[in-house]
């Protein structure tokens, strides 16, 4: 479970898209079905079993996902530039193909409590746009972060819940919070048992010292999101003969065709 409140009194919480939809397993498997070029990607890697993808996936050092299945030669830079056309250009088969986090358990449990108000943040207005499209979240607010600062110097929500440490930059004008982010390995130092003190965004946010706190929460039941990454019926079936299917045109990286 995402968390335990304690109710007193009236409790805010903002939820932001990233931490909500696992954006990152609609990512591999669009690149599973219309981007598998062997020459960029592992299949080994790529096309492992869903139980041990998605333990790599939840302690992966890397917010990339990408590097955990490239080869060896392709550089990260490389990688980074696949991983923000992805994004930019397939976002809606993307979107389409990710799983709710155990944020969505969260929601579901305390939506219908009055005494707890539930807002979602969101940073594009695709992602507004596929939220008022997902029937479960259609009545819930929304509110562009940016948007967030227009109306004061400063913003309190009770708890706050983001995907990466990186999302902090964006809040800087929290106060009084408890931000929780999700327990990736991305976000730790490297014996996981606190918060990678590295982080950029995580030394301006502690910086402004607004009297928040910092908390980790688990994105997910494993063995409930092991069947949802089943239910999809994502190809994980590899064969060491297949050289893969090349990258697109419209990428500005094109590998082409194997040989």
């Amino acid at each position: 479970m995402a968390g335990i409140l304690n109710i007193a009194s009236k409790q805010h919480i903002l939820i932001s898209f990233n931490a909500l939809y696992d954006i990152d397993i609609g990512l591999i498997e669009v690149v599973r079905e219309r981007y598998s070029n062997k020459k960029v990607f592992n299949h080994k890697k790529l096309y492992q079993p869903n139980s041990i993808l998605l333990v790599e996936m939840y302690n992966r050092k890397d917010k990339n996902p990408l590097y955990m299945f490239a080869n060896e030669d392709i550089s990260k830079e490389d990688l980074d530039i696949y991983y923000k056309q992805f994004l930019e250009q397939e976002y809606k088969d993307i979107y389409e193909k990710c799983i709710y986090t155990d944020l969505l358990n969260l929601i579901n449990i305390i939506k219908s409590d009055k005494s707890i108000d539930v807002t979602l943040s969101y940073y594009e207005d695709k992602e507004k746009e596929y939220m008022e499209n997902d029937n479960t979240l259609k009545t819930i607010p929304k509110i562009n972060v940016k948007d967030i600062y227009k109306n004061d110097k400063t913003f309190k929500y009770d708890f706050v819940y983001l995907k990466s440490l990186d999302e902090l930059i964006y809040y800087y004008m929290l106060e009084s919070s408890l931000v929780y982010i999700a327990r990736y390995g991305f976000n730790l130092n490297e014996d996981r048992s606190y918060f990678d003190i590295n982080n950029p965004a995580l030394k301006i946010f502690d910086a402004l010292n607004r009297n928040n706190h910092l908390g980790v929460y688990e994105p997910y039941n494993f063995e409930k999101y092991i069947a949802d990454l089943n239910n999809l019926n994502i190809n994980n079936n590899y064969n060491e003969d297949d050289d893969g299917i090349p990258f697109e045109d419209e990428f500005e990286i094109n590998e082409g065709e194997d040989e």
